[in-house]
């Protein structure tokens, strides 16, 4: 089921807020999620929790990147952790544990294994979050 599908059908916004965010969207581009934040229609962590439903991917809330581990951080530069939106959480039992904008791009996730030398694990955060913690 589609994001704004299940924010309709869990009744946190109408019909006419998910078309008004659809035409923004065609007119500016963009994430949907992030046009929806944007348009003030859905907080943060909202969005994230919908975005995990969406994807089937566990999320990273605020407080987990607030408490990203310095080692993990440090497995990417800040220009490789901008292009592949990525924000390295913790690592645990050789695998890295992070918040990833696309984690079902499994180009990315290659990536960012062959850069980091660990297998990673995705957890989904809203793009705009990805993008203030990087």
């Amino acid at each position: 089921m589609k994001l704004g599908e299940m924010l309709v059908r869990d009744g946190r916004l109408t019909e006419v807020q998910i078309a008004q965010a659809v035409a923004a969207q065609q007119r500016s581009g963009g994430r949907f999620g992030t046009v929806l934040f944007e348009m003030g229609f859905i907080d943060l962590d909202a969005l994230t929790v919908y975005l995990g439903l969406e994807l089937g991917i566990p999320i990273a809330t605020g407080a987990m990147l607030e408490r990203a581990k310095r080692a993990a951080v440090a497995l990417l530069t800040p220009e490789q952790a901008f292009r592949y939106k990525c924000v390295p959480l913790m690592v645990q039992h050789r695998q890295l544990i992070a918040a990833i904008d696309e984690p079902h791009d499994l180009d990315t996730l290659d990536a960012l294994a062959h850069l980091t030398g660990y297998r990673v694990i995705p957890r989904v955060a809203a793009e705009v979050r990805i993008y203030y913690y990087i």
